[in-house]
């Protein structure tokens, strides 16, 4: 379920939004919105922020919500508000950090009050969500809430407070013209459990998101979002946008200094075998298929999809279809890999990563990510746009195929760099020797923050 008002500077029935109506509320969105999360554990777990890794984790939905929207949304890991075990009196009193949050947000999307219902009111749960609502519209940021999610620990007496907050928010936001909701409960819960539990697989206790759980909660943001999101394809690039030192500073590093290897143009890549690993078949200039962490046999056929069929009528996309026949490791990973000039890149420089997928015929897939990691005298610093853990739960559980983009946060090179490595990963359980997909890669780039202003 979903509500939401026009974007367009009317009202619903027309009339003018005004300064008086709701104050400093910007009413059109261009360009790709920035979004803040603000909440408990569920969204705390959605990313990573310390000196050795920023990372968009793939059991985190604001995560599935920037892949699925083809990262025409921008949500930087320090816009992730979610403090693990907050009620909503502690959250409302943190409204100010996501206020002052640089660059400003548009919307934030405000998931909380689990923590609530073991010990409070539903009265107090109520005044305090309105309160961060209000506030968050006082101050021309859009909130974008969601009801509590059903979770399987709970009393009876618990469950109850939280249908009947739920039922008071669905209500509420029906008058709130400024307020979008998104109700992922229907694909959430398992109907056929008779505590209307989560499903199994969607939970790691229960209540915390698995990957297959977040991308449910991210595709029903994404769903909600389409209609107020300007169709636009970021991602795009041209033949001959490579880097430069002088003349494209921010054009793509993934380059011999002609080609530009992000295209997926040409067959003289490299497939590299290993025991149990046998690649063939038409790999893109500049790229090597490969396969790590794995014991079991499995085969990986790639050829080139020229011209691609996913929109362009030009243009191509590397396929690679992974096929397992014997059992092998729990974490198994296939890789693409770039080949680019190190010597590009230096101590100083901000660099991030960018690729557009679409996989099927899921069997055992854990996740699809897009991996940059410096490689330091000290801690090396990955960057991971999709970072799985340690749920062994499918892909293929939620969905038949998805189509998204990845995108790295910024990583600063630091002054003890030795090298820079980008890669595109299937992570895969092959413990039965049946794991295996259908992946499509195209537009990928590695890009300096650029110095324009």
């Amino acid at each position: 379920m979903t509500t939401y008002r026009d974007l367009s500077g009317n009202r619903p029935n027309g009339v003018p939004v005004t300064e008086d109506h709701v104050p400093h509320l910007p009413v059109t969105v261009t360009h790709c919105p920035v979004i803040a999360c603000l909440g408990d554990s569920i969204t705390a777990q959605g990313s990573l922020n310390t000196d050795t890794s920023q990372s968009y984790n793939n059991y985190g939905y604001f995560t599935w919500l920037r892949i699925l929207s083809l990262q025409r949304v921008h949500i930087p890991v320090t816009h992730n508000f979610g403090v693990s075990g907050e009620r909503l009196d502690q959250i409302r009193l943190r409204v100010n950090d996501v206020i002052n949050a640089d660059p400003k947000p548009h919307y934030c999307i405000v998931l909380a009050g689990t923590n609530d219902v073991g010990t409070r009111t539903v009265q107090d749960m109520v005044t305090d969500m309105k309160a961060i609502l209000a506030k968050l519209i006082t101050y021309g940021i859009r909130p974008i809430v969601m009801p509590i999610l059903p979770r399987s620990d709970l009393v009876t007496s618990q469950l109850q407070k939280l249908m009947r907050f739920d039922t008071w928010l669905r209500e509420y936001v029906r008058t709130q013209e400024w307020i979008i909701f998104v109700d992922p409960t229907q694909a959430w819960i398992d109907y056929a459990n008779t505590d209307g539990d989560p499903r199994t697989d969607f939970t790691q206790d229960g209540l915390h998101p698995t990957q297959t759980g977040a991308y449910v909660i991210g595709k029903a943001l994404a769903d909600a979002l389409e209609p107020l999101i300007p169709e636009q394809h970021f991602y795009v690039q041209h033949v001959l946008d490579i880097y430069d030192a002088s003349n494209n500073p921010e054009g793509n590093l993934l380059t011999n200094g002609t080609l530009n290897y992000g295209i997926m143009q040409g067959t003289s890549g490299t497939k590299t075998a290993s025991t149990g690993f046998t690649p063939s078949g038409n790999v893109a200039t500049g790229w090597t298929l490969s396969r790590s962490n794995a014991t079991s046999t499995m085969t990986a056929v790639a050829s080139k999809e020229d011209p691609r069929t996913d929109g362009p009528a030009t243009g191509a996309r590397q396929k690679v279809v992974i096929a397992s026949t014997v059992a092998g490791g729990a974490n198994e990973l296939v890789l693409l890999t770039p080949t680019f000039t190190q010597g590009n890149v230096v101590a100083g420089d901000v660099v991030y990563a960018e690729a557009k997928f679409e996989i099927s015929g899921m069997t055992k897939v854990m996740s699809v990510e897009l991996r940059l990691t410096d490689t330091r005298t000290g801690d090396s610093q990955n960057n991971h746009d999709g970072a799985w853990s340690s749920y062994t739960v499918y892909l293929e559980d939620a969905t038949d195929s998805i189509i998204g983009v990845l995108k790295t946060h910024p990583l600063t090179i630091r002054s003890d760099h030795s090298s820079l490595t980008c890669n595109i990963a299937v992570r895969l359980d092959n413990t039965a020797g049946d794991a295996g997909a259908t992946i499509y890669i195209s537009d990928v780039s590695l890009r300096k923050v650029g110095t324009l202003s």
